[in-house]
Protein backbone atom coordinates (compact mmCIF):
# COMPACT_ATOMS: atom_id res chain seq x y z
CA UNK A 1 0.00 0.00 0.00
CA UNK A 2 1.31 3.45 -0.88
CA UNK A 3 0.36 6.54 1.15
CA UNK A 4 1.71 10.05 1.47
CA UNK A 5 4.02 10.71 4.38
CA UNK A 6 1.76 13.52 5.62
CA UNK A 7 -1.18 11.10 5.83
CA UNK A 8 0.89 8.79 8.01
CA UNK A 9 1.89 11.62 10.29
CA UNK A 10 -1.78 12.56 10.70
CA UNK A 11 -2.68 8.98 11.61
CA UNK A 12 -0.07 9.01 14.36
CA UNK A 13 -2.35 11.29 16.40
CA UNK A 14 -4.92 8.50 16.42
CA UNK A 15 -2.55 6.39 18.51
CA UNK A 16 -2.82 8.79 21.45
CA UNK A 17 -6.60 8.69 21.18
CA UNK A 18 -6.95 4.90 21.30
CA UNK A 19 -3.84 3.58 23.06
CA UNK A 20 -5.68 2.96 26.37
CA UNK A 21 -8.73 1.32 24.79
CA UNK A 22 -9.25 -2.36 25.53
CA UNK A 23 -9.59 -4.02 22.15
CA UNK A 24 -9.42 -7.56 20.77
CA UNK A 25 -5.91 -8.98 20.47
CA UNK A 26 -5.95 -9.35 16.67
CA UNK A 27 -6.98 -5.73 16.21
CA UNK A 28 -4.39 -4.59 18.77
CA UNK A 29 -1.70 -6.51 16.87
CA UNK A 30 -2.63 -4.98 13.51
CA UNK A 31 -2.87 -1.46 14.93
CA UNK A 32 0.47 -1.98 16.68
CA UNK A 33 2.07 -3.01 13.37
CA UNK A 34 0.65 0.08 11.70
CA UNK A 35 1.78 2.44 14.46
CA UNK A 36 5.29 0.92 14.58
CA UNK A 37 5.62 1.56 10.86
CA UNK A 38 4.34 5.11 11.29
CA UNK A 39 6.80 5.71 14.13
CA UNK A 40 9.67 4.60 11.89
CA UNK A 41 8.52 6.90 9.07
CA UNK A 42 8.10 9.76 11.54
CA UNK A 43 11.78 9.43 12.53
CA UNK A 44 12.69 9.75 8.84
CA UNK A 45 10.43 12.82 8.54
CA UNK A 46 12.04 14.51 11.55
CA UNK A 47 15.55 13.82 10.20
CA UNK A 48 14.73 15.24 6.79
CA UNK A 49 12.84 18.22 8.21
CA UNK A 50 15.81 18.98 10.46
CA UNK A 51 18.11 19.00 7.41
CA UNK A 52 15.84 21.52 5.69
CA UNK A 53 15.66 23.69 8.80
CA UNK A 54 19.43 23.55 9.34
CA UNK A 55 19.81 25.19 5.96
CA UNK A 56 16.80 27.50 5.92
CA UNK A 57 15.98 28.51 9.49
CA UNK A 58 17.28 31.40 11.52
CA UNK A 59 19.25 30.49 14.65
CA UNK A 60 20.34 32.25 17.80
CA UNK A 61 23.97 32.53 18.97
CA UNK A 62 23.80 29.05 20.48
CA UNK A 63 22.59 27.46 17.25
CA UNK A 64 18.96 26.99 18.36
CA UNK A 65 16.17 27.63 15.88
CA UNK A 66 14.41 30.95 16.43
CA UNK A 67 10.65 30.82 16.96
CA UNK A 68 8.49 32.68 14.47
CA UNK A 69 5.41 32.79 16.71
CA UNK A 70 3.91 31.56 19.96
CA UNK A 71 2.60 28.38 18.28
CA UNK A 72 6.12 27.01 17.88
CA UNK A 73 6.71 27.70 14.20
CA UNK A 74 10.34 28.21 13.29
CA UNK A 75 11.51 31.46 11.73
CA UNK A 76 12.94 30.98 8.25
CA UNK A 77 15.64 33.09 6.64
CA UNK A 78 13.86 35.45 4.28
CA UNK A 79 15.83 34.31 1.24
CA UNK A 80 14.98 30.64 1.97
CA UNK A 81 11.24 30.85 2.69
CA UNK A 82 10.15 29.71 -0.78
CA UNK A 83 12.76 26.97 -0.94
CA UNK A 84 11.93 25.68 2.55
CA UNK A 85 8.19 25.57 1.87
CA UNK A 86 8.78 23.73 -1.41
CA UNK A 87 11.11 21.17 0.19
CA UNK A 88 8.76 20.60 3.14
CA UNK A 89 5.80 20.08 0.77
CA UNK A 90 7.87 17.60 -1.24
CA UNK A 91 8.77 15.77 1.96
CA UNK A 92 5.17 15.65 3.17
CA UNK A 93 3.96 14.44 -0.24
CA UNK A 94 6.56 11.71 -0.44
CA UNK A 95 4.89 8.41 -1.24
CA UNK A 96 5.66 5.73 1.32
CA UNK A 97 5.32 1.99 0.80
CA UNK A 98 3.59 0.32 3.74
CA UNK A 99 3.08 -3.30 4.63
CA UNK A 100 -0.35 -4.49 3.61
CA UNK A 101 -2.22 -3.78 6.84
CA UNK A 102 -5.98 -3.52 6.42
CA UNK A 103 -8.97 -3.58 8.73
CA UNK A 104 -12.53 -4.69 8.21
CA UNK A 105 -15.39 -2.62 9.55
CA UNK A 106 -16.20 -5.53 11.86
CA UNK A 107 -12.71 -5.38 13.36
CA UNK A 108 -13.02 -1.65 14.03
CA UNK A 109 -16.53 -1.96 15.43
CA UNK A 110 -15.22 -2.20 19.00
CA UNK A 111 -13.67 1.27 18.76
CA UNK A 112 -15.68 4.41 19.32
CA UNK A 113 -14.23 6.52 16.51
CA UNK A 114 -15.04 10.09 15.65
CA UNK A 115 -15.68 10.88 12.02
CA UNK A 116 -12.22 12.46 11.85
CA UNK A 117 -10.57 9.34 13.27
CA UNK A 118 -12.50 7.12 10.88
CA UNK A 119 -11.39 9.33 7.98
CA UNK A 120 -7.75 8.84 8.99
CA UNK A 121 -8.14 5.05 8.96
CA UNK A 122 -10.24 4.95 5.79
CA UNK A 123 -7.26 4.09 3.56
CA UNK A 124 -6.74 0.94 5.62
CA UNK A 125 -10.31 -0.35 5.56
CA UNK A 126 -11.00 -3.19 3.21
Amino acid sequence: MIVKLQDLLNIQALYDDIKKEKIPVKLAYKLNQLFLTIEEKNKFYVQELTKILEECAEKDEEGNFLPADAQGSIKLKEEYVTIAHKEIRELENLEIELPNITFSLDELDCLQLTLEQFYLLNKFIS
